[in-house]
């Protein structure tokens, strides 16, 4: 719901990168209400598909489930069944710590910083 309210683009990494970065949760609640809709956003939020730069969410999946090519949604899931098995909790998370779009949107051009 909130990429089909534009507030943001997708990355290789699943998750949506808004304005606000892709570390947080989204809610949805469905009314019936005239509301006008939202547009998709036509500049990428992520750095890998924008520039083909980065790539640090595919560096931080240490299962390999995350890759450039794709996503690999068994193997995910079995990593985070081990981490229910030792930890009590079935996520995982990895993928997204210490990304440049974690807390911002990188991909946009005012906030591409070239090295």
């Amino acid at each position: 719901m909130a990429y089909a309210a534009g507030l943001g683009t997708f990355g290789i990494n699943n998750m949506l990168i808004s304005q606000e970065g892709c570390c947080g949760r989204y809610n949805s609640i469905v009314a019936d209400i005239p509301v006008e809709p939202g547009h998709h956003l036509e500049e990428e939020n992520c750095l890998y598909k924008s520039r083909g730069i980065c790539r640090k969410c595919v560096d931080n999946c240490f299962s390999g489930a995350l890759t450039v090519e794709g996503f690999d949604r068994e193997k995910c899931f079995a990593a985070c069944e081990k981490n229910l098995a030792v930890y009590g909790v079935d996520v995982c998370g990895k993928c997204d710590t210490n990304i440049p779009c974690a807390f911002t949107t990188p991909g946009r051009k005012e906030n591409v910083q070239e090295n």
